[in-house]
């Protein structure tokens, strides 16, 4: 027996899962989840994705990115990967920032990729996103700690070791 989700429009439903629990574990993941139809609409979106825009799925299905209000350039790039995903059946990972609607505002990692028909024809692009937000802050600051070390390294000529001292204690720094 087949149980329909309700996000996702009948005519496309069986792409996108076939039970409740594909639908609970999508719901269940911080991560963005969604699909597009071949037209560059939104055919599915957890609630993660809907959180994000602020939205209800009837509010969401169907829209483009221009009618989600995205920025024309972000848009144009989107949509570019969107048709070579459907002309070429591959795969696509990039990372963009985005300020949704709501005013959240990150960077998101993104995979995109076909889903199938059984005919082998591709019916959607699925694609996964991940706020990657906290990684770039911590890889500016790992860079920021990098090149203070370097300069202290340059400054003492000590080959990488500084040592501080201090009436009551001694540091080694490395």
């Amino acid at each position: 027996m087949r149980i329909d989700l309700p996000l996702v429009p009948q005519e496309i439903s069986q792409p996108i899962g076939r039970s409740l629990s594909l639908e609970a574990a999508f719901s269940s993941i911080p991560d963005f989840v969604y699909a597009f139809d071949r037209e560059g609409r939104f055919a599915y979106a957890n609630s993660s994705m809907l959180a994000l825009f602020g939205l209800t799925a009837e509010a969401m299905l169907g829209k483009t990115f221009a009618g989600l209000g995205y920025p024309s350039d972000l848009a144009d790039r989107l949509n570019g990967h969107i048709r070579h995903v459907l002309a070429t059946g591959e795969a696509i990972d990039d990372e963009v920032f985005y300020r949704s609607p709501t005013g959240y505002a990150a960077q998101f990692a993104f995979r995109w990729g076909p889903a199938r028909n059984a005919d082998g024809s591709i019916e959607l692009v699925v694609g996964v996103s991940r706020d990657t937000s906290e990684r770039h802050r911590v890889e500016a600051e790992l860079k920021r700690s990098e090149r203070g070390a370097a300069a202290c390294r340059d400054r003492t000529g000590r080959g990488g070791h500084l040592f501080l001292e201090s009436a009551n204690r001694r540091a080694l720094l490395g």
